[in-house]
């Protein structure tokens, strides 16, 4: 197949236009039962893809698009943004049920237990 202009190695967007050229066989082997690392090392053997396993991984999940992609998706653009989570910043202070001081020579020691 030849392109209508070549893509370069390493240019963005290169590592999805690999992946689609030969996307249809990789479903078929993926199929057949082979695990997504022996298809990378198929495609790469036989000079269909150039990109790194990552980027072929990403791509093979998610559905032509790379999973860890910087950039926003439309979904993601139109969730609301969850409230931040309070950091605490010093130590956890546990408070007694009682407000009362009781003095440790006060206490009924046959109570305790």
């Amino acid at each position: 197949m030849t392109l209508p202009f070549p893509v370069e190695k390493g240019r963005p967007g290169s590592a999805r236009v690999e992946y689609l050229a030969c996307k249809e066989e990789v479903i078929a082997l993926l199929a057949q039962g082979y695990t997504a690392r022996i298809v990378y090392e198929h495609m790469k053997k036989l000079g269909r893809v150039t990109c790194s396993y990552s980027a072929f991984c990403d791509y093979v999940r998610g559905g032509d698009k790379r999973k860890h992609s910087k950039s926003v998706s439309k979904q993601q653009a139109q969730l609301p943004k969850a409230a931040p989570v309070p950091q605490q910043t010093g130590p956890r202070i546990i408070r007694p049920e009682s407000k009362q001081f009781v003095h440790p020579s006060t206490i009924d020691t046959s109570t305790l237990f």
